[in-house]
């Protein structure tokens, strides 16, 4: 089945496409890693979920607090 983001329909729902270049999990394009941030900042902010889930390696590292 195709996936639905990768659809120009749909970029509302989803975003807009990466360059065909840009093969990386998660994108190198600052303007697509900030959409990103964006929308799980607004999630988090106005549900707080107890769990945030991403089908995928965390796109920062990890830090550790003392």
């Amino acid at each position: 089945m195709p996936y639905d983001g990768a659809n120009p329909q749909w970029q509302d729902l989803y975003h807009f496409p990466a360059e065909p270049e840009d093969r990386a999990w998660y994108s190198k394009n600052p303007r697509w890693q900030q959409q990103w941030f964006n929308e799980i900042r607004e999630l988090v902010d106005n549900y707080h979920p107890d769990l945030l889930y991403s089908d995928g390696r965390r796109p920062l590292p990890a830090t550790r607090s003392a």
